[in-house]
Formats: structure tokens, sequence, C-alpha cells
């Protein structure tokens, strides 16, 4: 019987989750969590056969996620869902070690298909993400928040949400001058000099409007 875990902090998404998974699958055990801590804590306690979880999951940096959970669970077959932007996350998030990413506005019929896959023990790419694929190979380094680490992506968004240098040292816990220096490296990198263009620019790369309750 597959053994599958669900992490999400909404009830109504880890259960319609559960009934697709069902769906898919047939009869399956099934455990839910929905915090970071939790998440962290079942898979110390069980070797599940495939987790899905949603990236911004509580109590842990989003881009830290995926590299936490192979540390614990080397080789786990993972499924990302998000409301973040695909062409930005889905590959950094698919090299971190996932098996497949898909926003949580897909269709049941592509949710299906990735579970499917995915549980099979093979890689789960969306349309989207194989036309960017493609496009990636014509236009390499068109988006230049592909060339911020991950590090410094996890800067540049919670400049995003305004978080002031204290705060995000703290989020990271790093200190003020690595945060301070991170911060010149997100400008210098998208070539920007305050925060109002830095959020033009994620607004005109699809992050939201680049308003800081988009990046949320």
């Amino acid at each position: 019987m597959p053994d599958i875990l669900i992490a999400d902090d909404h009830l109504t998404v880890r259960l319609g989750i559960k009934t697709l998974v069902e769906e898919v699958l047939g009869k399956c055990q099934i455990d839910f969590a929905v915090d970071g801590p939790m998440l962290f804590a079942k898979l110390r306690k069980k070797n599940y056969d495939m987790l899905i979880t949603d990236l911004n999951m509580p109590e842990v940096n989003t881009l830290q996620l995926v590299p936490k959970i192979l540390a614990i669970r080397t080789g786990i077959r993972i499924l990302v869902l998000s409301v973040n932007p695909e062409h930005i996350f889905a590959r950094r998030v698919l090299v971190a070690g996932a098996y497949g990413y898909l926003q949580k506005d897909a269709s049941d019929s592509e949710m299906n298909d990735a579970i499917s896959t995915i549980y099979s023990g093979r890689r789960y790419l969306s349309p989207k993400q194989i036309e960017g694929v493609s496009s990636l190979l014509t236009e390499k380094g068109a988006n230049p928040f592909h060339g911020l680490t991950a590090r410094e992506m996890e800067v540049a968004f919670l400049l995003l949400r305004g978080e002031g240098l204290q705060e995000i040292a703290s989020s990271l816990h790093i200190s003020p001058s690595t945060a301070s220096t991170l911060k010149t490296k997100v400008f210098d990198k998208l070539e920007v000099t305050n925060i109002v263009a830095l959020m033009n620019l994620a607004r005109h790369y699809g992050l939201g409007d680049g308003s800081p309750s988009d990046i949320s």
C-alpha cells in the first residue's frame, strides 16, 4: 500500500490532495503535516514513498524546504505545490532535488499526471516547464532572477515583503552585516538601486505586481 505524506497548512487543501491521491493510486496510507517542524518530525519517523508539500510551509524558509527534506530522507519523491510563479520557482525546486513542481491552480488532470508520474519514480515537467526549457535554450539568462543564489533569492523576497535588514537577519539567522552584503549583491545582479526598482523588476518578470502582498 502506498505510504504518502501530504504537507499543507490549509485543511481544505490537504483533503483535496488526499482525494486526488486516492483517485490515482487507490487505497493509501496517508499522513498529514501542517507546518515545517511537523513535516520534518514525520519524515524522521517514517520512510514515505512520496511527499506532496506546499512550498510555503509555516516555520521554514521557502527555498530551504527541499534541501532540508532531502537531508532527512535522501531520495524521497517530492511533488511541490505553490501559488508562487512557476517560471521563477520550478527550476530552483527541481534543481534542489524535487521530482516535480505545480502551481496550486493546476487542473486535476495535471495533478493526477504529476502524482502518477512521480510515484512511479519518474520526474514530472508540466507543459509550461517544458516550454520554459525551450525558452532557456534560446534566451539563456533572460530572467535576471535566475542568476541569484538561493540565499540571494530569499533576501530579494524578504525585501519585497517590506522587511528591513534587521528583520532579514533575524528571519535568516544571519548577521545584519551579512544581510547588508546580500542585499548589495541582489541589487548589483538585478541592476537596481532601490526597492521601488526591485518591485518594478519583480512585476515585469511575473512575480505578482511586485508588491509585498504578492510575495507572501
